[in-house]
């Protein structure tokens, strides 16, 4: 043990588990925390506490007290807030006890690259690519559409992994959904997107002051919905090239921390910018068994543990497959509906792969971490409710207009 203790937050998700375990794996005591109880953590050796934390959104000052108190009884030396409480903690950073603890980027370059309204000028001032946007107004949306051709992204301008995101592939099905799409445009904004064919890659990145620590890349196997969404299976991905830019894109955003960078590679090779997520992300289990310790470089360069000569960045050392076990049921599901019997028979092989490692399925206790994400997962469904929902559009709809009056 290092002896230093540090508070991390969405315990009770996969985030969360694999964050503590890199930490525990470390030296560090964890205390997780998370929306319901972070069972999942509890089952890790060197995790010393477990608490629950108030809706972040809709809650912010209860969620700040809620960590901020156990740094404090613990006396810990850092507060890694892991998914999208993040912008809540760093906004509100001055008032936690201790605001130098919170390990966050500074909250006008998280809320910069989590508009995808930026995301056309952000990735020219890297030299990558985007696919023609269009941002969409509330009420008749087709003819705003039509421009772009199908098929058409829409997707929340503040969004969350898969929520809110539909695909079109033709005017038709556009127009079956229309009155669900007008309705979620009249609630928040969105941005439409072309389509781009090919295979999603994903870099997250770890930038701390300007230095990049460490880099790792993915290709996305599954994703569920099968359209795109989260991923569910992914595979080690090597393309130096592409990570310098995704590394310069990161440090010109002025984000000092964890980074994930989401493209699509169409089938002649060239790559598409599609995302930018300030946090860590679903895929960091490839990274951790491709030999890229984020999590632990990540506690050590904020805590000043990290030589003053870092030298080149850490990659990849090794080829590595995980598989996200409850999202590969989903899939098969959705297979199985569609009647794609042969894919889901190549899926079935896959998984009986030996080299296939299932992240939330570890030796001896498996069925127990399913069962806790079920759990999790079903609280969540609770708390989603539509006043939490208006509460996530209207934190990022104030920051923004705070943030454009400061500019007059």
């Amino acid at each position: 043990m290092t002896g230093e203790t540090i508070v991390i937050t969405q315990g009770h998700l996969r985030f969360g588990y694999h964050v503590a375990k890199s930490l525990t794996q470390a030296g560090y005591r964890v205390v997780a925390m998370g929306l319901s109880r972070p069972r999942m953590c509890e089952r890790i050796p060197g995790v010393i506490d477990s608490r629950v934390y108030p809706e972040p959104f809709s809650k912010p000052l209860p969620y700040v007290a809620a960590l901020d108190d156990a740094y404090r009884d613990h006396h810990a030396a850092l507060i890694v807030p892991v998914h999208e409480d993040l912008f809540v903690a760093s906004y509100h950073r001055d008032l936690f006890s201790n605001p130098g603890s919170v390990a966050a980027p500074e909250f006008p370059a998280l809320l910069r690259v989590h508009d995808k309204r930026n995301l056309n000028s952000l990735g020219a001032a890297s030299d990558l690519r985007t696919p023609h946007s269009i941002e969409v107004e509330p009420g008749d949306v087709v003819p705003q559409l039509k421009p772009l051709g199908f098929p058409i992204i829409l997707k929340p301008r503040f969004g969350e992994g898969a929520r809110g995101v539909w695909r079109f592939d033709n005017q038709d099905q556009l127009e079956r959904n229309i009155h669900v799409v007008r309705a979620a445009s009249m609630r928040e904004p969105y941005i439409a997107q072309q389509f781009v064919a090919g295979h999603g890659v994903c870099i997250g990145v770890l930038v701390i002051d300007g230095v990049c620590l460490a880099v790792s890349g993915h290709q996305r196997l599954h994703e569920i919905p099968l359209s795109g969404g989260t991923s569910t299976a992914r595979l080690t991905f090597f393309n130096p090239t592409l990570e310098e830019k995704v590394v310069e894109l990161v440090k010109r955003a002025g984000i000092s921390g964890v980074c994930m960078v989401e493209l699509r590679v169409t089938p002649a090779g060239a790559p598409y910018l599609l995302d930018i997520n300030p946090r860590y992300w679903g895929g960091i289990s490839v990274a951790l068994q491709s030999g890229v310790d984020i999590p632990a470089l990540h506690a050590k360069a904020w805590l000043k543990q990290l030589p003053t000569t870092q030298g080149t960045h850490i990659r990849p050392n090794r080829l590595a497959e995980t598989r996200w076990a409850l999202g590969e049921l989903n899939v098969a599901f959705a297979l199985l509906a569609r009647r794609r019997f042969v894919d889901l028979w190549k899926l079935y092989l896959a998984w009986r792969d030996p080299d296939v490692i299932f992240e939330d399925l570890p030796h001896g206790g498996g069925l127990g971490l399913l069962l806790c994400q079920l759990s999790a997962y079903f609280h969540r469904w609770r708390l989603h409710t539509e006043q939490v929902k208006a509460a996530r559009q209207d934190f990022f709809a104030m920051r923004l207009m705070s943030q454009l009056r400061n500019r007059r």
